[in-house]
């Protein structure tokens, strides 16, 4: 039987879910466990794994973790590397070649990341740990025989993706949207960066500056005569998002918070999972996108380029930088592809 936050099974087992990013004090209070199985523990942190390992305490009971490795210290590999020998520990790597399933299709978006992002390929399809130090998002991977494409049409739907700020001025976050457009039936480039804006705005005037947005887009649906139109504006749930998220939807305004869970993952991890389609050939970019050119803090250019294509993994500069159009790239990619 399924509940809302446990599956109870007809043999008497229960399955429960708790979550360590936010409330891993919450943990303290399980008994009782045989198994727990943390996935993704890549992420995981050694402030978490020191209330986890000792809260699994029952007789024969099992601790499972589950990872892609991202980087060499992370406090899960030095716990690997602490159980190694050990009698009671099983480690193994478990890679796309140990599949026996392994579908062709997927074997052919392998050789293509190969092919065309082999600074990607060790760690997206070999477990290997990321480079640091390299530009991430390469923008021959976003062109079509070295061009932007043409504005797509038709397809399925149009969709933004807005980060928001609390309050403007130097040294804080801008306000940033990106519109794609996704169309499944291309499935060699189903996702289409259509264009950008990157503006300084207060939290209060956001709830007037979100309208303009939509209307964008109904622009945008009927360009690319989309035919589901308007799939939403989809927008942090923090910071200034989760004020001004309740008032647009109280107006009835077509607006989604990003699921919790993706704004948690981390910078870094978000780009890898966007960088997974960008290096496939399934993300584009159009030449409004392209083409496109605003002043912010007093400097003209292409910002979702400087943005995008300056961004490195593990970044010890990234907190200086710009990177609110960075955000809705990943955000747009992740849902694109993967959730909508």
């Amino acid at each position: 039987m399924i509940h809302d936050q446990h599956i109870r099974a007809t043999n008497g087992s229960e399955f429960i879910f708790k979550g360590l990013a936010r409330h891993s004090q919450s943990i303290k209070s399980t008994e009782g466990i045989d198994i727990a199985w943390v996935e993704e523990a890549q992420t995981i942190s050694q402030e978490s794994l020191d209330i986890l390992l000792p809260t699994i305490r029952k007789n024969s009971s099992e601790l499972w973790f589950s990872w892609n490795p991202l980087e060499r210290d992370a406090p899960i590999e030095q716990l690997r590397e602490s159980l190694y020998g050990h009698d009671n520990a099983l480690i193994q790597r478990v890679n796309w070649s140990d599949n026996p399933w392994f579908p062709d299709t997927l074997n052919q978006e392998r050789l293509r990341c190969y092919q065309h992002a082999p600074n990607l390929y060790p760690h997206i399809w070999e477990g290997d740990y990321r480079q640091i130090g390299q530009a991430f998002f390469a923008l021959s991977d976003l062109l079509h025989d070295d061009a932007p494409i043409d504005v797509p049409a038709p397809v399925d739907g149009v969709f933004a993706v807005m980060d928001t700020s609390l309050k403007g001025g130097v040294g804080n976050d801008g306000t940033a949207v990106i519109y794609f457009a996704l169309n499944r039936f291309d499935r060699a480039h189903p996702l289409t960066v259509l264009d950008w804006e990157l503006v300084e705005l207060e939290a209060a005037t956001l709830d007037h500056w979100t309208p303009r947005v939509l209307t964008a887009l109904e622009d945008w649906a009927r360009h690319t005569r989309a035919r589901h139109g308007v799939i939403a504006c989809f927008i942090e749930d923090r910071a200034a998002g989760s004020v001004i998220l309740p008032q647009l939807k109280r107006q009835g305004l077509n607006v989604q918070a990003i699921d919790a869970a993706l704004t948690a993952r981390g910078k870094d991890q978000r780009a890898l999972e966007a960088g997974r389609f960008t290096c496939q050939g399934h993300v584009r970019l159009a030449r409004p996108a392209f083409d496109r050119v605003s002043l912010f803090r007093g400097q003209s250019r292409n910002h979702f380029l400087t943005q995008t294509t300056n961004f490195h993994l593990s970044d010890p500069h990234a907190a200086r930088r710009s990177d609110d159009l960075l955000d809705c790239f990943c955000y747009g990619i992740i849902l694109g592809l993967s959730e909508l």
